[in-house]
């Protein structure tokens, strides 16, 4: 099984240890000094001394804030690499001169040096790495089908295997396109095993559920899907999380959530057990995106305390 670090891991360690909060923070005053940055105020927030807002003042009156706060310190050295990245090449939006640019890069580096030399972070924890291929997923969706218990009919005193539930995500950019191969699929599993098939989009809101006829060619499945309103706008999980937990006869459907795994459970307060949910990937043209969301996806989960590795269709 292949090794890599635990990011998510490493980020809930340090947000706890006062001393890396402590180095962090001197890392950050000494390089910006270099460049003529004074720190204006250095103070803990909340009482709370993991905690700190500095304020970096220029003598041009350039100012640049860097907030330890949040659930992780390290949440800071992201927001150093993303003004970055995007900073350096467009200046504008984000109030960036070259030399502030010029000067957050070692920052940056300053910062995942401390991370990298904190002795109390492990760093041969070993956990799965996901990496897009459609037929992987394929397999995969049909091994956990096959595996999912068969439900009962009170009834009826017959049993079945269960129905099948997709929640679409259709926020931000995903395409039908991206999205429509996995959906055919899981259709196509429900029209072979004969059982029912509901389908909803969710972003920031989740739609209506519908069912849909199984008794339908691929083609005129895709025109019925087309022909669904779907919602729009941002991204969250914990609704489809919610929305399946609410009622029981739904926790026992195989639910498969469509997603390009780009979200991550940084308020999530509960823990969801939802053993009969599964992840799919979008179809992207860059697989690397992909393979970065699950893999952040899969590892902030588990400092959730909510496993999904084995979920993850990929």
């Amino acid at each position: 099984m292949p090794i890599i670090r635990d990011d998510t891991i490493i980020r809930k360690r340090i947000s706890n240890d006062k001393q890396l909060t402590s180095e962090l923070i001197k890392t950050i005053t000494d390089i910006v000094v270099k460049y003529g940055y004074t720190v204006e105020t250095e103070q803990p927030l909340d009482d709370d001394k993991s905690y700190y807002d500095l304020e970096c003042k220029h003598e041009t009156n350039n100012r640049l804030n860097f907030n330890t706060y949040g659930s992780t310190i390290a949440e800071i050295a992201d927001a150093i690499y993303w003004h970055c990245e995007n900073g350096m090449e467009n200046p504008e939006p984000y109030c960036l001169t070259q030399e502030e640019a010029d000067m957050i890069m070692p920052i940056s580096e300053a910062v995942f040096a401390l991370l990298d030399a904190d002795e109390n972070t492990n760093t041969t924890e070993q956990h799965k790495v996901f990496a897009y291929d459609f037929q992987t997923s394929v397999t995969k969706l049909y091994e956990a089908y096959d595996k999912t218990p068969m439900v009962n009919s009170k009834s009826k005193g017959t049993s079945h295997k269960p129905n099948i539930h997709v929640y679409v995500d259709c926020s931000g950019a995903i395409t039908s396109e991206q999205y429509m191969p996995a959906l055919v699929l899981c259709y196509q599993l429900a029209k072979k095993h004969g059982v029912k098939f509901f389908m909803n989009s969710f972003s920031h809101q989740l739609s209506h559920k519908t069912k849909i006829d199984i008794n339908q060619t691929a083609d005129e499945f895709k025109q019925t899907i087309m022909n669904l309103p779907k919602v729009g706008g941002g991204t969250e999980f914990e609704i489809v999380w919610q929305y399946i937990l609410a009622k029981a006869k739904r926790r026992k459907q195989f639910s498969v959530m469509i997603t390009d795994m780009m979200w991550l459970p940084m308020y999530c307060e509960n823990k969801y057990e939802l053993p009969n949910l599964y992840y799919f990937p979008i179809d992207m043209d860059d697989h690397l995106d992909i393979n970065k969301n699950a893999n952040m996806f899969a590892g902030s989960m588990r400092e959730y305390g909510i496993p999904i590795d084995d979920n993850m269709l990929m």
